[in-house]
């Protein structure tokens, strides 16, 4: 299904028609803030970090708000219960996406048509989630950990070149873990020789068209004034199209070519090859599956990658938690210790991942602080609708927005301050309290707990927590019925039906890229990225939250620096420890698994 520029007008038109002319309802009674007459808070929103915006108006106005795009109304969620309800199956819930999700085809594909990422047709995202949810279950997880681990390497290989030629020893990390994570989905998941693929200039391409997408989503009629306005960048987006579209090609073309992959085959593109129209019964034909390799390549690569830069940017910027990592790294014999090949005492195996809470409890905070899915997911109602208290009409707007979720005041205690030990002082971290009539809840106490508390829990790649996938069952210790009803206000892979079909692989890869990396280097932020408050200040939205300048960082193997007996000083500390939080980090660091399915 695709949209032309007047169909989509037309769209738009009878959303203005239903906002001004239809009834209201209780629209109005929702509180929100002022706003001007025709624009609403567009000028509010022309900037990279709109959710920054978004977030002080749920500190302000609670948990359930409003504001306009012109005269269309969106409502803004951040309640915990109701943004579950929301994005759940039962009663309450809106499984349609908004209309905006249509600008990220862009990335997608070049054609005009939509990809499961983005339709509104719920047969269309049945048969592409169903078919391909066996590509992404434990046993091809451990799988593609294979790949990960070997392109993490070569990673860390070209980090310790990179700092050695380079001016006070400083790497670009965003760009060379996009185009790392690039080759790991296309040689993992789509078996592509990387020979043929230059990931360098997919990287580039996929970050104009997202740029113009993120744009195209705040002003939705640019499209038809942007060849005018600015000639030249409309012609830079259509060349990256190209470019993205070329790839999806070549990797349609290397699928045909295999034939007809046998059952027990469950990679990704053995998953895509055997899909089938319900219509004809025949394999989905070019056109039709073009989008789909494009949509899995969009989110495959871009979101995990900018996970693992806002990780070693918090990282960076708090050295005692990076000393603490390398400590729980020393305790598994994964910490280079000065050998002069910088080789680990032992190389990372997939039953380690789970086994590093600390470093997990990292990951999680990160996700919190700065989700890369952080505008989503919104939804659109298509009859009179009950939002919490308030009914509203059709036409609206309704945004779940995870980012407002992990950072409104009314859901964290400090919700601005870096803390990973939340995650082991409070095993219910993820889950909110109770929720107030008027959409706020109540940030969650502190109650200690000696088991893991990271809700990806015992497995390496699963989501623990209730975080529902069709590919992964739950983790040991949670999934129960208890949990499913308890509301979360951790939500970085979005929740209910639509979640993050590819949750489990992207946990495994910011595990194994950080493991690899922390475990050779030491990192601090760069002199040209400024102090941390300034690369907070410039974040910015482009499908992911990223970070605007990218992330440069001084790589210090450890074989050359003090950070190293630094490191080396709190493992004999962190060994002598004997209670406290981080003692227990400790124990669990050292303590055996449970088998892994």
């Amino acid at each position: 299904m695709s949209l032309g520029a007047g169909e989509e007008v037309r769209f738009y038109l009878n959303l203005l028609r239903n906002n001004w002319l239809g009834p209201k309802f209780d629209l109005l009674k929702i509180p929100g803030p002022p706003g001007y007459w025709g624009a609403g808070h567009i000028p509010y929103l022309m900037r990279p970090d709109y959710h920054v915006q978004a977030l002080e108006w749920a500190n302000k106005y609670g948990g359930i708000c409003r504001f306009s795009l012109g005269g269309q109304h969106i409502v803004l969620v951040s309640d915990p219960a109701l943004v579950q309800t929301l994005l759940g199956r039962g009663p309450g819930s809106l499984p349609r996406k908004c209309i905006g999700y249509q600008f990220f085809d862009l990335a997608t594909n070049h054609l005009g048509r939509r990809s499961f990422f983005t339709t509104t047709d719920e047969e269309q995202w049945l048969l592409i989630r169903k078919g391909t949810a066996q590509a992404f279950s434990q046993a091809n997880i451990r799988r593609y950990f294979t790949c990960a681990l070997k392109h993490a390497q070569e990673l860390a290989d070209q980090v310790k070149i990179t700092a050695a030629t380079s001016r006070a020893g400083c790497v670009e990390m965003q760009e060379q873990v996009e185009m790392m994570l690039l080759d790991v989905f296309l040689e993992g998941l789509f078996e592509v020789d990387l020979r043929r693929v230059n990931s360098e200039d997919i990287s580039h391409a996929m970050n104009t068209v997202l740029l113009e997408a993120n744009e195209r989503i705040k002003f939705p009629l640019r499209k038809m004034f942007v060849n005018l306005v600015s000639p030249r960048w409309s012609y830079k987006v259509w060349s990256a199209q190209h470019v993205l579209g070329g790839l999806y090609e070549r990797i349609f073309n290397t699928m045909r070519a295999r034939g007809v992959p046998p059952e027990d085959e469950t990679v990704l593109w053995a998953c895509l090859a055997r899909l089938k129209d319900p219509a004809t019964g025949q394999p989905l034909t070019k056109q039709q599956l073009l989008p789909e390799i494009g949509a899995f390549i969009l989110a495959g690569f871009d979101t995990s990658s900018h996970t693992i830069a806002w990780c070693l940017f918090n990282i960076a910027a708090h050295p005692e938690v990076q000393r603490r990592i390398k400590s729980e790294l020393s305790a598994s014999g994964l910490l280079h210790a000065g050998q002069g090949n910088c080789v680990t005492p032992r190389q990372l195996s997939y039953e380690d991942l789970p086994r590093l809470p600390y470093l997990n409890a990292v990951i999680d905070e990160t996700m919190r602080m700065y989700p890369v899915a952080a505008t989503g997911s919104v939804r659109e109602t298509t009859a009179p609708t009950q939002i919490g208290p308030y009914k509203v009409p059709e036409g609206i707007v309704v945004w779940p927005m995870i980012y407002a979720l992990q950072n409104s005041t009314h859901n964290w205690e400090e919700p601005e301050k870096f803390k990973p030990e939340r995650w082991l002082d409070n095993r219910d971290c993820a889950y909110a309290t109770t929720s107030s009539s008027n959409g706020s809840s109540s940030p969650s106490g502190s109650s200690s707990s000696s088991s893991s508390n990271s809700p990806f829990g015992s497995e390496a790649g699963s989501p623990r927590a209730g975080a529902a996938d069709a590919a992964a069952g739950p983790a040991a210790g949670a999934g129960s019925a208890a949990d499913a009803r308890r509301a979360r206000r951790f939500a970085p892979f979005s929740d209910g039906l639509k979640n993050c079909l590819g949750q489990a692989l992207g946990i495994m890869e910011v595990r194994t890229v950080l493991a690899v990396l922390l475990g050779r280097f030491w990192f601090d932020l760069a002199p040209s990225m400024g102090k941390p408050e300034t690369v907070r200040r410039n974040q910015q939205i482009a499908l992911t939250l990223k970070m605007k300048e990218g992330l440069s960082l001084v790589a210090k193997p450890h074989s050359s620096g003090k950070e190293a007996q630094q490191g080396e000083g709190a493992v004999a500390k962190a060994t002598r420890a004997a209670s406290g939080v981080w003692g227990r980090a400790a124990a669990l660091a050292a303590a055996p698994s449970g088998p892994l399915n």
